[in-house]
């Protein structure tokens, strides 16, 4: 997918959120986004669908069209630092009025597309906002194609991994302010 454009945060950038913001639990994401440094803006420009915010000092959105999918758009939010910290989907098409805000962990785990080509193994890797900082062992397949269980392997001993470097891993609010 490539970016339609940029916007770089030298000044005050705004961009649209969705306007409703789930409560997950006891957490508040506009008191979240608040304490990060959003400021929002005129309720009154508040559409059905979207609010307006302006983004913390020297973070930037990246938006990218989605031809395939929905005519909606795609928007990367990124920190002072450059990392993805949330994404908002959006799409005003016929067939959906949608707006999500996602907001992101700074550690993930992924297969490791490094070594696709091996296709009798399966190893994930742990991204730290998109860097590795971890790869597990190998994990042989029972067939020529990586099957579930070698998957499951690679995926628990990152898990374990995780646990014991950062237990909160999967809390999105964890960790961002911890030196890289």
């Amino acid at each position: 997918m490539k970016s339609n454009s940029v916007t770089k945060n030298t000044e005050k950038v705004t961009t649209s959120i969705p306007a409703k913001l789930p409560k997950i639990g006891d957490f508040n994401p506009k008191k979240y986004l608040i304490s990060l440094g959003f400021i929002f803006l005129d309720q009154n420009k508040v559409s059905g669908l979207l609010q307006y915010v302006e983004l913390p000092a020297g973070w930037q959105v990246e938006n990218y069209w989605l031809y395939d999918f929905d005519h909606g758009t795609l928007d990367h939010i990124l920190d002072e630092k450059g990392r993805l910290r949330a994404n908002v989907y959006i799409s005003d098409s016929n067939r959906a009025n949608v707006a999500e805000l996602m907001f992101l962990n700074r550690f993930t785990i992924e297969p490791d597309f490094d070594h696709l080509e091996e296709f009798d193994r399966c190893i994930v890797r742990v991204l730290d906002a998109g860097k590795r900082v971890y790869t597990t062992k190998s994990y042989p397949s029972s067939s020529y194609l990586p099957d579930e269980l070698a998957f499951f392997r690679a995926i628990e001993q990152a898990k374990v991994w995780l646990r014991q470097h950062y237990p909160n891993y999967e809390n999105f609010t964890a960790y961002w302010n911890d030196p890289d």
